[in-house]
Order: C-alpha cells, then sequence, then structure tokens
C-alpha cells in the first residue's frame, strides 16, 4: 500500500467523512498527520525543491504559522473564531502530499479526487431527492432553507467544489486519452449537481469548460479557431436557451421549487447590478482598495472585519467577505494580503506552465481560480479549494 496515497486519501476526504460519519472523521484526520510524520521521519519526504515548489510551501507554511498565531494571540470577537490552524494545517499536508508525488502516484491522486467528487455528488442528489421527495439525505445545516449544500453544508462551497474537481478529473483523462463511458456519466452527473447547488459562477465556468471540450474533440484547429468556436457557440447556447426556457416557461417553476430557484439564479445575471449576493462581495474588494494603504496586522479576529468596513454596508460582509482575497487581507492584513494574493497567482502559473493540458483548458482553469475564490462563504475552512487545481499542474501525457 502507497502511504503517501493513504494518507492524502484521509486528509482529502476528511470534510465528506465528516458529513456521512462524523465521530470518526477526527479519528480519520489524526490517522492522517500520523502517516505524514511517518512518511517524513522515514525519508519519503523529499527536501530538495525547485524555486517554485519552494515559494508554494512558503505561501502554506504562512497560512499555518498565521492561523497558529490567531489561535492563540487573536482577539475575540462578537462571534466565536473557527478552527482556521486546523483547516491550515491539512492544506499544508495535501499540498505537501502533491509536490512528493511521483508520476505513477499522480494517477492514484486524480482517483482520490474522482472519488470525492463522486461522494459530493451523491450526497447532493440524495439531498435534492430528500427535499423534493422526502427520501435521501437530509441536509443538517438548517440555514440552508433549500436543503442543498453538500458535504459541505453550503451550496455555493460545494458547487465551486464539485465543477473544480470535474475539471481535474476531466482534464487527466482525456489527456492520458482514458475517456470512456464512465466519464460521460459523471459528466452529466456534475451537470446536476452544479445546477441543484447552482452556484452561477461555478455554472457558467462548467459550461464553457464543457465548451471547449466538445470543440476540442470534434474541432481540431489553431488556438484562435477554436477559441472563436467556443465564443460562438457558447453564444448561440445562451440565445437559445433563453429563448426557450426563460422567455416562453418550457420549464414550470412550479412543477419542482428547486429546479425553478436554480433557472431564476441562471438567468438573473441579467439583473447582476441589483444582486445582493453580489453587491456585498464588490463591497468587500471596494474596502479593501479604500484600505489598502491601512492594513497593517488586519483585525487579528476572525469573523471580526467592521473596522475596515463603513456604517451602511452589508453587515454580512463585515463579518464573512465572502472572498478569500479581502477576508485573508481583512484578518492578517498586509501578510494576509500578500498570500491570498499569491496562492491565487502561483496557483493560477503552474496550472498555466503545464504545457500538457490543452491550452484552452488552462485559460479555464486559471480564470475559474481567479473567479472562484470569490465564489465559496470562506476558503479558510475549505481545505481542498487550491488541491484539484494544483493536481492539474501535474497532469502528464
Amino acid at each position: 500500500m502507497n502511504l503517501k496515497l493513504i494518507a492524502l486519501s484521509c486528509l482529502f476526504l476528511s470534510s465528506q467523512i465528516s458529513y456521512l460519519y462524523g465521530s470518526v472523521a477526527p479519528i480519520v484526520i489524526l490517522f492522517g498527520f500520523f502517516l505524514c510524520l511517518l512518511l517524513l521521519l522515514s525519508g519519503n519526504i523529499k527536501s530538495k525543491y525547485t524555486l517554485g515548489e519552494w515559494f508554494g510551501l512558503f505561501l502554506y507554511s504562512s497560512m499555518l504559522a498565521l492561523s497558529v498565531a490567531l489561535f492563540f494571540w487573536g482577539e475575540y470577537g462578537p462571534f466565536p473564531p473557527r478552527t482556521l490552524y486546523l483547516t491550515a494545517i491539512v492544506q499544508f499536508l495535501i499540498f505537501i502530499l502533491l509536490l512528493n508525488l511521483n508520476d505513477s502516484e499522480i494517477n492514484g491522486a486524480k482517483n482520490i479526487v474522482l472519488i470525492s467528487l463522486l461522494i459530493e455528488l451523491f450526497v447532493v442528489l440524495g439531498q435534492f431527492s430528500f427535499v423534493s421527495y422526502g427520501f435521501g439525505f437530509e441536509q443538517k445545516n438548517e440555514m440552508d432553507i433549500w436543503g442543498i449544500g453538500g458535504t459541505m453544508h453550503n451550496p455555493n462551497n460545494t458547487s465551486v467544489s464539485i465543477a473544480s474537481m470535474f475539471f481535474a478529473v476531466y482534464i487527466w483523462s482525456v489527456t492520458v486519452k482514458k475517456h470512456g463511458t464512465l466519464y460521460w456519466a459523471i459528466t452529466l452527473l456534475t451537470c446536476f449537481g452544479v445546477f441543484y447547488t447552482l452556484s452561477r459562477t461555478a455554472f457558467y465556468f462548467l459550461l464553457v469548460f464543457l465548451l471547449v471540450a466538445v470543440v476540442n474533440k470534434y474541432y481540431v484547429a489553431s488556438f484562435k479557431k477554436r477559441l472563436l468556436m467556443v465564443f460562438i457557440v457558447g453564444v448561440m447556447a445562451f440565445l437559445c436557451t433563453s429563448y426557450f426556457v426563460y422567455l416562453n416557461g418550457v420549464v414550470s417553476q412550479g412543477s419542482n421549487e428547486l429546479v425553478g430557484r436554480s433557472y431564476d439564479r441562471i438567468f438573473s445575471v441579467v439583473n447582476i447590478d441589483s444582486d445582493d449576493s453580489v453587491a456585498f462581495r464588490l463591497v468587500s474588494y471596494v474596502r479593501l482598495l479604500d484600505n489598502i494603504f491601512n492594513l497593517g496586522i488586519g483585525s487579528f479576529s476572525d469573523l471580526n472585519y467592521f473596522v475596515f468596513f463603513e456604517h451602511g454596508d452589508d453587515p454580512l460582509a463585515k463579518v464573512n467577505p465572502h472572498a478569500f482575497i479581502p477576508e485573508y487581507s481583512f484578518l492578517f492584513g498586509y501578510m494576509g494580503l500578500f498570500v491570498s494574493v499569491g496562492l491565487v497567482l502561483y496557483h493560477s502559473t503552474v496550472v498555466f506552465l503545464n504545457k500538457n493540458v490543452d491550452v484552452l483548458f488552462r485559460l479555464v482553469c486559471i480564470m475559474a481560480i481567479i473567479f472562484f475564490q470569490s465564489v465559496p462563504s470562506s476558503i479558510l475552512v475549505n481545505p481542498i479549494f487550491f488541491a484539484p487545481f494544483f493536481l492539474i499542474s501535474k497532469v502528464r501525457k
């Protein structure tokens, strides 16, 4: 048995194990920690890295150090602080393990992501079944009235995770020429999973990704011609869907509230300027720019960023900006700004530099990293957010 892959499984699947078997999760995570320690002591964790890998290690080490410092010396705000140091430890160890996988072990890592994706889809579809028909998985987050939050108890978090894991699995499969019937079934299930949890950003990026996949499969030409074809097909698909679904009401919203809600959110992009969820994310970036010369060491108080906002701003943004870069900057000041921007740029760069992956797929993934970091309620409690994208950077033909 490969200890690196076993340890990676324990850590990568921890949130899903926590959802399905809550009491077992701490044991599994501790076992993952123990295996990582064993690998380090046995010399299976290398000590020589490239300059880029050292930069990635510095960023994740900094995230871990900041989270530990917050735990011991952070100020207590109006809300109980989260155990961010635990998430940071898992993130750091997942990154270390992925760095130390050889080419043959990368396939095993892909299978772990695939298993995680299938579990997430199974839970999401089970929650949809429960809300719609009364049997399946009951949502454990009582704040989500729709009941579709996946194992992460939040629709946006789950939607983004499903999309990014699918990107990694699909890119690996087409790059190494192992793209059979199973992957088409997974593609269909992924579409349902993202549609039911519906983050609009994840949904639109999934559509663009699938357009690229279709164009690459059936239209082999230069980069510019393929890019043009993706644009043309995308515009045509959007216009046709708008006409048949939105304008003529082909889908009856009365038949299923969840389906109606998803369609409403998909086409609410036409009124994006008046969307509250967009507004408080946007104000977070505006306040970050307003305070760019006054960040200092941040609030150093989890879920307590009131000092950086104005009185009339959305109250939710002052507690949870729903955007990684502003939140980490408000929490840890200039060091948080450096680490958050550094992580986004680092993962975007390593994906871009992997020429084994088709250039259009790389562009979609880079844009997904940039936009997805502003979708989940908080990346600070999501240990696997960057991992699928880093796996894409390790794909080899």
